[in-house]
Order: structure tokens, then C-alpha cells, then sequence
């Protein structure tokens, strides 16, 4: 795996490790198909970053809506959520790939995917 490293985050410094990196892909191991090595690196570094300046421990512990103003999801996880995108994203990309003169990039859609909720990690209270 990677060094451990430190990022500055909104003023914070975060030590991310190996066992950090571990924990958050145990919980979204859909980031592990991106076989891009570096751009898995970075998808994973950014969610360990992103949990450690906000109230969180882990992904898990997010309202499983991603937006503070609506209703949360009935079952499952923000991570959960998540996991789901890519994989409906995945199969909505492949339909059309087959359908249409259709291209994309597999690991970029999958690294959109999954940071596609990152901003509201960080938040652990509403914007006013």
C-alpha cells in the first residue's frame, strides 16, 4: 500500500495511513475496481482526509441523504447510497455503450461516483 502521509485540510493537519485507508475501503470497496493506482490512491486519500476534519469517524456515520434538508434514506448508509451510484452509474454507462455511439472512461466515472457526495463529509452541522 501507500506511505502514510499528512494533508492540510481546512486548517487541520490529517495523518492518513494505511490502516485509515483500510477502514474507508472496507466501507466503500467499489473505489478498489478504479484500476488506475493513482487515482484510486487519490479517491481514497480524499474521503480519509475529508472524515478526519469533519465529526465523523467514518462515512457510515453521515445522515444517508448527503443533504441535511431532506429526509433521510430509509435503510442503509451514506456509504451505502454511494456504493449504489456507481454501480447503477456502471450499468447506466454500459447499456448506453452498447446502444449509442457511447464512450466513457470506467475509472473516472467510478472515482465521480464515489466523490460525488465528498463536500458534505466536511459538514457535519447545515450551512446557513
Amino acid at each position: 500500500m501507500a506511505k502514510s502521509t499528512t494533508v492540510t485540510l481546512c486548517g487541520r493537519t490529517i495523518e492518513i495511513t494505511d490502516e485509515s485507508r483500510a477502514r474507508l475501503l472496507n466501507e466503500m470497496p467499489e473505489i478498489e475496481w478504479i484500476e488506475d493506482r493513482d487515482l484510486r490512491g487519490k479517491v481514497t486519500d480524499a474521503w480519509v482526509a475529508a472524515i478526519g476534519v469533519s465529526s465523523l469517524s467514518r462515512i457510515s456515520d453521515m445522515k444517508p441523504s448527503g443533504n441535511y434538508d431532506s429526509r433521510p434514506l430509509r435503510h442503509g448508509t451514506q456509504a451505502d447510497h454511494m456504493r449504489s451510484v456507481t454501480r447503477l452509474a456502471l450499468k447506466i454507462a454500459g447499456e448506453m455503450a452498447g446502444l449509442f455511439d457511447f464512450s466513457y472512461r470506467r475509472d473516472l466515472l467510478i472515482a465521480g461516483c464515489m466523490c460525488h457526495d465528498l463536500v458534505r463529509s466536511g459538514n457535519s452541522t447545515p450551512r446557513t
